[in-house]
């Protein structure tokens, strides 16, 4: 499931987290920086993960994509493998990349 973060979207990246947790599935956030007010409901989640209150599937993983900012809470900076891309330049080379990050992800049903 991949779901750019923006109005409305963080209510449905909750339930799109949690029924990945039981299926397996993979989720992919994009833009967690327009949600600061949700990170802290995030951060909650994957706590209870870590916790062992959730029966979580062993294939699900939870992919989030930012920019810098000081609303990310630090559990999950501290519980996440970080890795660092440099943006396409341009806008064309941007939706470049972002398009075929989702074709190749069959994001497309």
């Amino acid at each position: 499931h991949i779901l750019s973060l923006g109005s409305n979207q963080c209510t449905k990246a909750q339930h799109i987290i949690e029924s990945a947790i039981k299926e397996g599935s993979w989720v992919y956030l994009q833009n967690c920086h327009v949600c600061s007010a949700w990170m802290p409901v995030l951060s909650s989640l994957l706590q209870n993960l870590a916790s062992g209150a959730y029966d979580v599937h062993p294939d699900f993983r939870l992919w989030l994509t930012t920019i810098p900012f000081a609303g990310l809470p630090m559990p999950i900076l501290q519980n996440a493998v970080k890795v660092m891309i440099e943006a396409p330049v341009g806008l064309k080379a941007n939706l470049r990349e972002n398009m075929q990050t989702a074709l190749k992800h069959n994001s497309w049903k």
